[in-house]
């Protein structure tokens, strides 16, 4: 299956309670690639995180965690030749 190219990647950062991840690095080459979502809490228990709705890419719509991290998984050869391609570009 391929990632539907008009569909941009997504990069969360995680546990960033202090709000500064964004500001402490440049995220410039990342965003230009990619919607990055920082989230400032931390789940700690599993069950909960799972019920965690996230929003699917393609479809628009609401989903559970785990399945948007399974429909992720699916697509990494995509999102590592992506990647791939903004080090190059970095170079």
């Amino acid at each position: 299956m391929n990632h539907p190219k008009n569909t941009p990647m997504r990069v969360a950062i995680l546990d960033d309670y202090q709000n500064v991840a964004l500001t402490s690095a440049d995220w410039s080459p990342a965003a230009a690639l990619a919607e990055i979502t920082v989230f400032t809490d931390h789940v700690s228990d599993p069950d909960e995180l799972v019920e965690r709705s996230a929003f699917h890419p393609r479809l628009k719509k609401p989903m559970r965690i785990i399945d948007l991290a399974f429909f992720v998984a699916e697509h990494d050869d995509y999102h590592l030749a992506k990647i791939t391609a903004a080090k190059r570009l970095r170079s």
